[in-house]
């Protein structure tokens, strides 16, 4: 059987509890009370979640595909009684963190997701409940820890007061997971001056782009659900005092840190921004310079490619000059030609084989089959 972690109010003492999930579905609605479920625990029965959000009127499309895979969304809807007086407001609202740790080996990095999703429901009688969907152990334990220790009673007048606590804890995983990834920046900056000598790593590079550009994402849309809530919080303020009676002092101190939580995430976005460009540019640096140091080796091969062409062309011109020398000594050394010195009886004189022809005959043929055979590869390739 399924269980899951329970803070529950009891007069002004909060307790914590582990309760099977089934219990869930018989506390009262006006009980205040933070749950903290995994979405096995819903998965596992169909029936159960079907009836865990008729009982906490949560929206169906909240568990929709859709709304699953998405990097954020906030929600919410108002029920009024025959008076037209707010009876039950209810939020849905969802937080994506990207976290990236270093791993075992200097250049390898992992990475976890947190894929929060949190509901609310505000009852005009009083009671708040908040169930918290797949939230990380480190948020579960600091919540557990700021109701069991701190006395805050009196922050949760407003209609939106667990919005503010669970936002503030939020950030403190935005801060951790944009300084993570500041911090391999950095270390990347850092270990540019050996790129020349060790090429860079250009796929753990465009690895850590890609989780900057998560990070930049996950708080643009953090940014607009904040923002969603802070209207809906004004909205409450201004035109919604028809139908709810609001402590004017405490609305306005939760609607100053909504705002201020807003400003923290606009913070942290440049701060991601920044990470971004900044390892953008390490990633062009390291191919400027690797291109700059192979363009560097080109210069120096045509040199030697110069040098080498120097002295070929030396020595085709030595084999040139004695070219002729050497096919007129090999012509005339053939026993196709014969030199009688001269003598008292007979002059000096040179015969000529009448055979001298073999030697054209096959000597024409084989020059023009090489010459054409030179031809033929030279068009080739």
């Amino acid at each position: 059987m399924c269980s899951v972690d329970v803070l529950e109010q009891v007069g002004e003492i909060w307790h914590c509890r582990r309760v099977a999930r089934e219990e869930l579905l018989r506390y009262d609605e006006h009980h205040t009370h933070i749950v903290f479920v995994a979405s096995e625990a819903l998965l596992s029965s169909d029936t159960f979640r079907r009836t865990l959000f008729t009982r906490y009127m949560i929206p169906d499309h909240f568990w929709t595909d859709a709304c699953q895979r998405s990097n954020g969304l906030f929600g919410c809807q108002d029920i009024y009684d025959e008076e037209r007086k707010l009876k039950t407001h209810t939020t849905w609202f969802r937080f994506l963190v990207k976290q990236v740790v270093a791993g075992a080996g200097a250049n390898q990095h992992v990475y976890e997701w947190y894929e929060m999703g949190f509901f609310t429901r505000w009852t005009s009688e009083g009671g708040q409940v908040m169930i918290c969907f797949d939230i990380p152990r480190t948020l579960h334990d600091h919540l557990q820890t700021l109701f069991l220790s701190t006395s805050i009673i009196p922050k949760l007048s407003d209609i939106y007061s667990l919005h503010v606590l669970v936002i503030d804890e939020i950030i403190k995983l935005f801060d951790k997971s944009v300084w993570s990834l500041r911090d391999i920046v950095r270390v990347t900056e850092m270990n540019r001056l050996g790129a020349v000598q060790q090429e860079p790593n250009f796929p753990l590079l465009h690895d850590f782009a890609r989780h900057t550009i998560h990070s930049s994402e996950s708080l643009d849309v953090a940014i607009d659900n904040m923002a969603g809530i802070l209207g809906q919080h004004e909205w409450f303020s201004d035109a919604g005092r028809s139908y709810i009676d609001i402590d004017l002092i405490v609305s306005r101190r939760t609607r100053q840190h909504l705002r201020f939580q807003i400003q923290m995430m606009r913070s942290l976005r440049a701060r991601s921004k920044a990470n971004e460009a900044r390892l953008r540019n390490e990633i062009d640096l390291a191919f400027n310079t690797i291109a700059q140091y192979n363009s560097k080796t080109m210069v120096r091969i045509s040199e030697a490619a110069q040098n080498d062409s120097a002295a070929m062309k030396t020595i085709a011109i030595l084999t040139l000059t004695f070219l002729p020398a050497t096919f007129v000594s090999a012509v005339f050394s053939m026993t196709f030609f014969n030199f009688s010195p001269g003598n008292g009886a007979h002059p000096e004189a040179w015969v000529v084989s009448e055979k001298i022809w073999i030697y054209w005959v096959i000597a024409l043929p084989l020059t023009v089959v090489t010459i054409l055979s030179w031809f033929t590869w030279q068009r080739k390739f």
